[in-house]
């Protein structure tokens, strides 16, 4: 089950910004599964899917079985590194976002024209692309801030995890670093040795599909 977020893809796209929190995402997704009647299913999660994903995890583990966490981070108001900040003063400055040059801008590999252009196909106009802009721009910065404390409590969960958990990330990120990765595996009881993704970006799964592919393969057969 792979869904698009309101306002990504193929799914429907508010225009009015404050329709964007991460709370309201949870939800979405939240109702989604419940729909799906899964079980014993595993949490595949990255970027915004790790807040979003990794808080429905812990909030139902009579829904997962595992986890696969792959360059995203929990944001509970402390400090967010330069990475991080220089992308959201970008965002905050282009609310039409340039969709192809990000995508571009973010891959360590080549990536074909039909890749970039599927990326961009859904964000025609800047009223079509306000979800992607309004995402930055909610991640809690501050300790209060909307969705820090959802956060702090996922970690917290996230300490008593003691089912299968793989962390994957890619050495070549510049927003989530290695040390991100380390700091899951530390927390998570049920997680192994950190395993890395080399000539990869943030989007490791498109500069390096087959290996991660691969690697999430071998840890589900390992722990079926």
């Amino acid at each position: 089950i792979a869904p698009d977020y309101p306002g990504f893809g193929k799914s429907d796209k508010p225009i009015d910004p404050n329709f964007y929190t991460y709370d309201r995402h949870v939800e979405f997704m939240e109702v989604l599964l419940e729909h799906a009647g899964i079980s014993a299913a595993t949490a595949v999660v990255q970027d915004w899917g790790g807040p979003i994903g990794l808080r429905l995890a812990t909030d139902h583990p009579e829904w997962f079985y595992r986890i696969v966490i792959m360059n995203t981070g929990l944001f509970s108001g402390g400090t967010v590194g330069p990475g991080f900040t220089a992308w959201r003063d970008f965002v905050a400055n282009h609310p039409d976002l340039p969709i192809r040059m990000i995508m571009q801008r973010s891959a360590v590999t080549t990536w074909t024209d039909d890749v970039l252009d599927a990326y961009e196909a859904p964000f025609p106009d800047v009223r079509s692309k306000v979800g992607a802009y309004r995402f930055p721009l909610i991640v809690p910065t501050t300790r209060g801030a909307p969705g820090a404390d959802s956060m702090a409590a996922v970690k917290r969960r996230l300490s008593e995890w003691e089912d299968p958990a793989l962390v994957l990330f890619s050495t070549g990120d510049p927003i989530f670093s290695v040390r991100v990765g380390e700091r899951f595996v530390e927390r998570i009881p049920g997680a192994g040795e950190l395993q890395l993704i080399e000539n990869a970006g943030h989007f490791l799964q498109e500069d390096q599909g087959e290996p991660v592919g691969a690697r999430i393969a071998a840890f589900l057969q390992a722990t079926s």
